[in-house]
């Protein structure tokens, strides 16, 4: 025999395992001694694990911890009978359906009705016929496995196997509440692969299909069988780490990276090297729930990535001090005493959550902001919204008329006025959400953003100038000439597009409505750049 023929035969026998039906686990209820044996004895038979129960009140309290895949109960017990049974599991929210074969000598219509009306699937009269018994068992297991294959692909991601985001949620609430409840750590680490556009772009998707899948076994390979790991999204992926810190999640994390990297990825003739960066946060006293848990992780893996990825950052580090005491203490501190109230631009613009998208669209465009915190009728911050958002619900030409509230993103991150600036400026050197709100008791009196502290910074540094008043002046005719040279050359800007919108709508026939449109978008924008230039000390 030869060793193709030898490699068909074992491929035709894992072929075999894997079409062989799973056992289920079925439990088998009766308060007669010798029906529950016999009945026990068919269904292990048939290839399936049994429990057993003496009566409904002990198969309750069993099937509530751990529901079993089928249920075969007698009707006729004493305290709590198998219509009773059946109707009190239904009414529990359990992990998966219980099939239930009633075991009875009525046979009755009304009886029929009764049993069902409970939820019974099916029934087998007594005395029991085993062939029959056997045939409504195989029944039952056909329907059981029919609802596992569904629940798996409602739970799971088509592409590599593991949980969906949908699915993880649910598991995570759950793990939420056993880590609260019992006080054990819980920790979250969102993966993200470097430069996966790259090869989608430059190797195909079947490629960019082939490394979710590699990663994906990598980290069910490296994983315990109590973490739990879903594909977050695109090449996006989540691990929940039970009963583990975060600097224990960091040891997982940077093992697994290691792995990764070591691990290149076969396509074809060619070898690809991949990377992934990592960001781990731990549920701690002050995390407001499971959602804000996963947030905090995805603002660490947001700072990998834009801190040259291929590396793993914990949340812990971003609210630990850049620079320490000692080289604060030895240079002039512009964050020193420093709160946010003083460094923040007001906030003119805050539109209502039930204001239309067309409203919030016209005060951007008026006042040249491009984000601003959305409050409800009290005036607390519900949420922000950027031109962005804006663009993404209005880019078909519809949504104009929708609310706000529907466009906004509602994780608004918001600082107190009496926030010392160096907790912002931390926050904001190290994460990517543009700017926060600041906020006197849940209204918004002002933003905070890397411009806004550049701003700052620039005009501490003038005031730390030395050389007298006459650098000084000098300094000031330096801005004055550029402030001058902008107009002039704005201006001279404005007037050629200004002229060119005239020769072009004499010289051509048809339509003009959407160049004019288009042209006065750009003046509007160039006239606003003319007024920047007349505000004292801001030059765009």
């Amino acid at each position: 025999m030869n060793c193709s023929t030898i490699q068909r035969k074992r491929d035709c026998a894992r072929t075999m395992d894997r079409n062989k039906p799973s056992p289920l686990n079925v439990m088998v209820v009766d308060d007669d001694a010798a029906t529950l044996r016999l009945v026990a004895r068919i269904v292990s038979s048939a290839g399936h694990q049994v429990l057993q129960a003496n009566n409904g009140r002990e198969a309750l309290d069993t099937i509530l911890q751990t529901p079993p895949d089928l249920v075969v109960c007698d009707w006729d017990m004493p305290e709590l009978d198998g219509v009773q049974l059946c109707r009190e599991v239904r009414q529990q929210l359990l992990t998966h359906y219980v099939y239930f074969l009633l075991l009875t000598g009525r046979s009755s219509e009304g009886e029929t009705v009764e049993g069902l009306a409970a939820g019974a699937d099916d029934f087998v009269t007594k005395p029991i016929n085993r062939g029959i018994f056997l045939a409504r068992l195989e029944a039952g297991s056909r329907i059981v496995r029919m609802e596992r294959q569904l629940r798996s692909f409602s739970e799971r991601d088509s592409l590599t196997g593991i949980l969906n985001r949908r699915k993880f949620h649910e598991c995570l609430g759950r793990e939420w509440e056993r880590a609260t409840r019992h006080g054990r750590p819980l920790s979250c680490v969102m993966i993200d692969l470097d430069f996966f556009k790259r090869i989608n772009d430059e190797h195909g998707h079947a490629s960019g299909d082939l490394a979710l899948q590699a990663v994906a076994r990598l980290l069910c390979d490296q994983g315990r069988s109590s973490d739990i790991l879903c594909r977050y999204g695109g090449e996006e992926f989540c691990v929940l780490v039970p009963e583990t810190d975060e600097l224990g999640a960091v040891r997982w994390a940077e093992r697994v990276r290691d792995v990764i990297s070591e691990t290149p990825l076969a396509v074809g003739d060619l070898t690809l090297p991949i990377t992934a960066s990592f960001g781990v946060a731990e549920r701690l006293a002050d995390t407001a729930g499971p959602e804000q848990l996963v947030e905090l992780a995805d603002q660490a893996l947001a700072v990998a990535k834009y801190s040259g990825r291929n590396r793993v950052v914990r949340f812990g580090t971003l609210k630990e001090p850049m620079l320490n005491p000692s080289d604060r203490q030895a240079a002039a501190d512009p964050l020193g005493g420093v709160l946010a109230r003083d460094v923040m631009a007001v906030a003119l613009v805050c539109p209502n959550q039930n204001d239309t998208v067309r409203y919030v669209a016209d005060l951007f465009l008026q006042s040249r902001v491009d984000s601003a915190p959305v409050v409800d009728d009290t005036g607390v911050v519900t949420g922000i919204v950027s031109e962005a958002d804006l663009l993404a619900r209005t880019s078909l030409g519809q949504g104009w008329d929708d609310q706000v509230g529907e466009v906004m993103r509602t994780n608004a991150v918001c600082y107190e006025e009496d926030t010392p600036i160096e907790q912002v400026y931390e926050f904001l050197s190290r994460v990517s959400i543009p700017r926060i709100v600041v906020v006197d008791q849940g209204r918004p009196s002002g933003v905070i953003s890397r411009a806004t502290l550049l701003c700052w910074f620039r005009n501490w540094v003038a005031t730390q100038e030395r050389g007298g008043s006459d650098a000084r002046q000098a300094h000031e005719a330096d801005e004055r000439d550029r402030r001058k040279a902008g107009v002039i050359r704005t201006s001279a800007a404005t007037a050629q597009r200004a002229n060119d919108l005239c020769r072009r709508i004499m010289e051509e026939d048809g339509d003009f409505v959407p160049r004019v449109v288009g042209e006065a978008t750009r003046l509007q924008s160039l006239a606003g750049d003319l007024l920047g230039y007349c505000r004292s000390g801001n030059v765009p």
